[in-house]
């Protein structure tokens, strides 16, 4: 190995210390992109990544600024809110992005969004017309 190709290494190995870290969260990340409206958990994801609960979450916040169940209920809002653009029922919508209750949904949509579901749907639909 040359010179060249071990500074390579080096600066690889400094500038990213825990790749396979990074790699971890990635897939976390892509995973919660992709199974948002399924059961999916954080002990799923942790038993998927072969790394500890309390690691994956302290690891999750550090990489991306949010914890991972923060940054599974922006994409749950971002999915609902798509689906209430297009028309579809709120029922249907709660189901789809992965809620228990009607009621946690419509709580976390207004804490979210300031308004109810229904109320957003509406207020969308008369700013087109």
């Amino acid at each position: 190995m040359n010179i060249y190709q071990q500074q390579i290494i080096f600066l690889d190995k400094k500038i990213y210390p825990h790749a396979d870290l990074s790699k971890k969260m990635m897939t976390a990340k892509s995973m919660m992109d992709a199974g948002f409206g399924s059961g999916l958990t954080i002990d799923i994801i942790c038993k998927h990544i072969y790394i500890s609960k309390f690691h994956f979450i302290r690891s999750f916040n550090s990489h991306y600024g949010v914890t991972p169940h923060q940054y599974l209920m922006r994409v749950r809002m971002k999915k609902a809110k798509q689906l209430l653009l297009k028309g579809e029922n709120v029922t249907n919508v709660f189901q789809l992005t992965g809620y228990e209750s009607h009621s946690a949904f419509t709580k976390l949509f207004r804490r979210f969004t300031g308004q109810g579901p229904s109320a957003f749907q509406k207020k969308a639909i008369f700013s087109k017309q």
